[in-house]
């Protein structure tokens, strides 16, 4: 599994302002990349450290469920290969 850039984990957080920069906002259409885009944002600090980074790269369930809960806040303001997420299919 690729670890991100420092420069995308700094964007991770940006995609859930969705008062500060409106439109939609685009997810790779692999939901398990997309689940560690989420816990990024949730924790930006542990993307810090090696340790940090190590701790995404394998989902517990409880992990699973936080990311899925945080993609349900912004759903509607979400693209998945170009298409809303309200049309692709249910967050």
């Amino acid at each position: 599994m690729l670890i991100p850039t420092t420069r995308e984990r700094l964007k991770a957080g940006k995609i859930w302002d969705v008062s500060g920069t409106p439109g939609l906002r685009s997810l790779g259409g692999r939901p398990n990349e997309n689940l560690i885009f989420a816990q990024m944002a949730l924790y930006p600090k542990k993307m810090e450290t090696e340790e940090g980074r190590a701790s995404i790269t394998s989902l517990d369930d409880a992990q699973i469920d936080e990311s899925f809960a945080h993609l349900r806040k912004i759903k509607e303001h979400l693209s998945i290969g170009g298409t809303p997420a309200s049309i692709v299919r249910k967050i």
